[in-house]
């Protein structure tokens, strides 16, 4: 409902309800929750922590700091531990606690709140030479919390054998709990809080099955996805090079002199897709690094849920963007019209790999200013090797490994097919200094699939194929599991 509202987010109350019940998504058998009322107002509170009880009551034990609890609250909690300066004040039943500590000589003010009883109760006072709580007078007339402190305690020092002068209160306590111990451990296992060590039943790492979660953070990552402001940028960014490459390349003439300008059409679209794609994936993970690692410890999904659900939600937004570009730019540019369906399908795959890339680099880089500058190497070298600067027999040796992991050797190639592969009739406009070999001989019209050899074009598409395919598939195997390390090392 919060897409309907100029909302930023949710308030801090809202904020810490909701990470309870992350935390009880994966119903876990033990719940630690650091004050959990903090920032609720009373009924809130209340609320939270009745729910808290439920969970307790159905087996899951529940153990939580808790600040200035009322007496509602107070009276939710199976077992109360007090500590003061490192120190075990109490620990029982709640209901015990006016009992235990009238004990000890410290008898609450009728009507007074327990739970305020024992937070005054471990202001830690000093006892003067006479056995009296050592209190500096009141500054004013308005009653202070030390003033309150002796109202609330009737102190009974007589009962109090063993209390040296001037000793600590709170130390005086501290002993007093280690000499009642016994009472309190059978307290705590009257409860039935006795662990069973074999219960018969298999502990169930994950309370939902692989496709559930797969589904569940896919959906998540969509509407991440469709409220994300950088998809309008990207969307005229890949309009305007859509207008700027139609007026650069309009209608290009069939002709020999032009042949190079449209092989110059299909790297650019390969380099593009690919600078784009690749940059677009480095910063998929990288936000959520911190947060996957936070669910995750809750036992909310399996990090393979989440990459794959992760990389396939952006899947059409990924392939819509050269779609785009393709359907504006093929046919004004008169290419050849069998050709566009392997075009399409053909980019789709230097996308492919170029995004594999980008997870690669933004799994392995943990920040984005190394993933940028890694990516930006990459990406030059790739270009430089992609075979339309370059022949493929002119890199120096030792550097061929760079063209072989080029996606944008195989992308550039397989897009030239598409266009000179075919019988298409082109004229010759010159014999001498023509690009074209057949119209160097006086030829009026030569074959588009001439040009098999002046662009190397003479490799199969399997051969140029399957390895983007690999690629595609090897590298996001590493990015999961560069990403997996990475979480480990959070």
């Amino acid at each position: 409902a919060l897409k309907y509202f100029d909302v930023k987010g949710i308030s801090g109350g809202e904020r810490k309800r909701l990470s309870i019940s992350m935390e009880l998504v994966g119903q876990p058998k033990l719940l630690l929750l650091d004050e959990p009322t903090s920032g609720l107002d009373s009924t809130a509170a209340h609320s939270v922590m009745f729910r808290l009880r439920l969970l307790a009551n159905a087996g899951t034990t529940v153990v939580c700091s808790i600040h200035q609890p009322s007496s509602q609250v107070f009276d939710l909690f199976s077992q109360v531990f007090l500590l003061a300066e490192g120190n075990t004040i109490y620990s029982g039943k709640p209901e015990l606690v006016s009992g235990y500590f009238a004990g000890a000589g410290f008898h609450g003010r009728p009507g007074f709140s327990t739970s305020d009883f024992m937070l005054d109760l471990v202001s830690n006072f000093k006892l003067d030479a006479d056995g009296n709580p050592n209190s500096p007078p009141a500054a004013s007339s308005e009653e202070t919390g030390e003033d309150r402190m002796k109202v609330a305690t009737s102190r009974s020092f007589d009962n109090l054998s063993g209390l040296a002068a001037g000793e600590d209160q709170l130390d005086y306590l501290a002993k007093y709990h280690q000499k009642h111990a016994s009472l309190h451990l059978e307290s705590v296992g009257a409860t039935g809080m006795n662990l069973d060590i074999d219960s018969g039943k298999e502990e169930v790492k994950w309370p939902t099955s692989w496709l559930q979660q797969f589904i569940a953070l896919g959906k998540r990552a969509a509407i991440q996805k469709r409220g994300d402001f950088t998809a309008g940028y990207q969307l005229v960014q890949v309009l305007l090079l859509s207008v700027i490459s139609n007026a650069i390349w309009w209608r290009l003439p069939r002709n020999d002199q032009y042949t190079i300008e449209k092989t110059g059409y299909l790297f650019f679209t390969a380099v593009f897709f690919g600078f784009f794609s690749l940059f677009n994936a480095l910063t998929t993970f990288l936000p959520e690094l911190m947060i996957i690692k936070r669910e995750r410890s809750s036992g909310l999904y399996r990090l393979s849920a989440y990459f794959w659900s992760k990389t396939l939600s952006e899947l059409p937004v990924e392939l819509a963007y050269p779609t785009l570009f393709t359907v504006c730019t093929y046919w004004t540019l008169d290419l050849e019209p069998s050709g566009f369906i392997p075009f399409l399908f053909y980019l789709w795959l230097v996308v492919l790999a170029a995004t594999s890339w980008g997870l690669l680099i933004g799994g392995y880089g943990g920040n984005f200013k190394f993933s940028l500058t890694t990516a930006s190497v990459i990406m030059l070298a790739i270009m430089l090797t992609g075979g339309f600067y370059v022949k493929k027999e002119n890199i120096p040796t030792g550097l061929e490994w760079l063209n072989v992991l080029s996606f944008v050797t195989y992308g550039y190639n397989l897009l030239a097919r598409t266009q000179f592969i075919q019988s298409t009739t082109y004229d010759c406009t010159m014999s001498v200094g023509s690009p074209v070999e057949t119209c160097q001989t006086g030829a009026a019209t030569f074959k588009s699939s001439d040009h098999v050899d002046l662009f190397a074009l003479n490799v199969s598409v399997v051969e140029n194929l399957l390895p983007l395919v690999i690629m595609t598939v090897v590298l996001r195997v590493a990015a999961y599991l560069m990403l997996r390390m990475r979480g480990a090392k959070i």
